[in-house]
């Protein structure tokens, strides 16, 4: 195994085997890598970061618009206020659990070239690493952040329950 490169282990783990090390990866959100390059004083720390998995999104997978000072509405509708760190979901794109009358975006919308342009660049660059496209939120993130996420927990509550009772009934 000396001379597997950071990919190798990866396929390695995900076969189930031994490896020297637990392959990894480490990502900040917003402006976390900028307030530790000051803490440390400068961006020299992240060369020590040494991710075995590299992860991309060559497209924009929240739309956002601008609504004011504080506050984006993305493509799916929903309200986030910008200034709270995690930003806060304010109003929900889907305030009733209906699709009635809700249209969802184009995908088309979402297609960023130049993020495109630089993921395939920087996929190039990273041969020897592990590589993960993603496509932002998942299935339960993105249904949380349309219907908010105490709406999205009752929704799939009532879902279950419904399903018990017809069971329970005999139905």
């Amino acid at each position: 195994m000396a001379d597997l490169t950071r990919r190798d282990l990866v396929l390695a783990q995900l076969r189930g085997e031994a490896t020297p090390w637990v392959p990894s990866t480490l990502g900040f959100e917003g402006d976390v890598a900028e307030r530790l390059d000051a803490f440390h004083g400068s961006p020299v720390w992240r060369q020590h970061v040494a991710n075995d998995i590299v992860r991309f999104c060559p497209f924009d997978s929240e739309g956002r618009q601008p609504i004011d000072a504080t506050h984006v509405r993305d493509a799916f509708g929903t309200e986030w206020r910008m200034d709270l760190r995690p930003s806060h979901l304010e109003k929900p794109g889907l305030e009733q659990p209906s699709f009635d009358g809700y249209a969802f975006p184009s995908v088309e919308q979402f297609r960023n070239p130049e993020n495109e342009k630089r993921t395939r660049e920087a996929l190039e660059n990273c041969a020897d690493r592990f590589r993960a496209i993603r496509f932002g939120f998942g299935l339960f993130e993105r249904t949380w952040t349309i219907r908010g996420f105490e709406n999205s927990l009752m929704d799939a509550a009532a879902a279950v329950v419904d399903a018990f009772m017809k069971h329970s009934l005999g139905r």
